[in-house]
């Protein structure tokens, strides 16, 4: 199973405290409801409670055809509702970096050279989930040097594993890499040795450096990146005193400045948005496909959506600024506007002879007749009323 990780990780966490002691047979309905109010009160989506049953009838299930059970008891109970201020919450949208703010970070090095690899890594994989099939997070883990064309160091081709929709029937899909990325992966590719196989992106510290990477998000660190790359933070010198008196230099990462307002929607949870996350490169995918025009069912298959509706949850996009079509726009309107425009201007012209600037009236001077304010608010053809 692909997400066998997962599953073991939540019911360590959720149901073997409640459940682990218990015989199965002496497991009721009401002790698996019981779980899942839990993970309720924990302020979990409801989609994880989801999960959760989902992990304990697989169990229940798997002793219920053995013959070892009478039931699987899971078939009586119904998921309960998120708490109000948890469902609110999974109906927001991941934020999403413009391709400048992409530019930006990419430009970025770590001052510090132990660091300076993992940032690369996590630089990498942001253009890979922007450009390459909009990989999740776990198909970035699973990526190896085998799945793609790296004979003569073409880069022309890969496969995206996509394990997510491979449980469920789906293979992996064999996509072409766009000439932007390829110099990109290609010196990765050099910096780990011209490798033929193993993970793409490795573990690069602990016990398991050089190995798949295993579950885990890199939200925090790639946030922390982002502060930096964007001069939010900055990393200043202090002193301390050692031991024998003397003075040594250090260095700190310290906030520099207050955020502006496009980057409070980046960093902070607003009314409307989540802050952004490595998935908010499969969100600026599958927007920029839309934006291209390209057709639902062939954003659907680059994607490595199981469904048109999986794909539509990637689209809204509250934040993104819509156009009005010039032809949806009655002209009748943008000719009543025009005259009204231009009789406001001849009358007062008439009653002042003021002058009128490209940032509409100036002020009235001293000694001059006061305007009435109607008149201050006036706006030349072309740009409002």
């Amino acid at each position: 199973m692909t997400t066998w990780s997962d599953r073991k990780r939540r019911l360590e966490l959720y149901v073997f405290p409640a459940l682990g002691s218990m015989v199965p047979d002496d497991i009721r309905a009401a002790d698996v409801l019981d779980v899942l109010k839990a993970v309720r009160d924990k302020g979990k989506a409801r989609q994880m409670m989801t999960h959760v049953k989902t992990d304990i009838s697989a169990v229940l299930g798997a002793l219920w055809r053995a013959e070892l059970l009478k039931e699987n008891v899971c078939a009586r109970v119904t998921v309960p509702d998120a708490l109000p201020e948890a469902a609110e919450r999974s109906s927001k949208e991941r934020a999403v970096l413009t391709d400048e703010e992409l530019v930006r970070y990419l430009g970025w090095v770590h001052p510090e050279e132990p660091y300076q690899k993992g940032v690369l890594q996590r630089q990498v994989m942001s253009v890979l989930a922007r450009v390459f099939g909009g990989l999740r997070t776990g198909d970035e883990h699973a990526l190896v040097w085998d799945l793609f064309d790296i004979e003569n160091a073409g880069f022309a081709w890969g496969y995206a594993p996509r394990k997510k929709t491979r449980k469920s029937g789906g293979k992996p899909q064999r996509l072409e890499i766009p000439e932007i990325a390829r110099p990109i992966l290609r010196d990765w590719w050099e910096r780990e040795g011209r490798k033929q196989s193993g993970p793409v992106f490795p573990a690069l510290r602990g016990e398991r450096a050089g190995k798949h990477k295993e579950g885990g998000s890199h939200a925090h660190a790639f946030r922390i990146d982002l502060r930096r790359a964007f001069g939010i933070d900055e990393r200043k010198p202090f002193e301390i005193i050692r031991k024998n008196n003397r003075k040594l230099t250090r260095y700190r990462w310290e906030k520099a400045r207050e955020l502006t307002p496009r980057e409070a929607v980046l960093f902070e949870e607003t009314d409307s948005t989540l802050p952004v996350d490595f998935h908010s490169w499969r969100r600026a995918f599958n927007q920029a496909l839309a934006d291209a025009g390209v057709n639902a069912q062939q954003a659907q298959a680059l994607a490595g959506h199981a469904s048109l509706q999986a794909h539509e949850r990637y689209l809204r996009n509250s934040q993104k600024m819509r156009t009005m079509p010039a032809a949806a726009v009655p002209h009748t309107l943008t000719a009543a506007i025009g005259i009204s425009a231009s009789l406001t201007l001849k009358s007062a012209n008439q009653n002042d002879e003021s002058r009128v600037g490209v940032r509409g009236f100036e002020p009235p001077t001293a000694g001059t007749q006061s305007r009435p304010s109607t008149r201050l608010r006036y706006t030349p053809r072309g740009r409002g009323i």
